[in-house]
């Protein structure tokens, strides 16, 4: 199993729509082409004035070829 770490910038008042779009409309592509959404979490865990948020999304695929 390969695993991979996405970091995604967001603007604290965009995360619900971000990851509404996550749910709805990429994790069942990404499946489709053979990744795994692990874990997703989002630091720091409140909004801080005048700083985006990071979205972390851990991944992992069977092997190289799906990566």
């Amino acid at each position: 199993m390969i695993q991979i770490l996405d970091e995604i910038l967001i603007a604290p008042e965009r995360i619900p729509e971000v990851l509404a779009l996550l749910d709805e409309r990429y994790l069942p592509k990404a499946a489709a082409r053979g990744l795994t959404l692990q874990q997703r979490w989002v630091s720091p865990p409140v909004a801080i004035d005048g700083q985006p948020n990071r979205l972390w999304l851990l991944w992992q695929v069977p092997d190289v070829w799906g990566y």
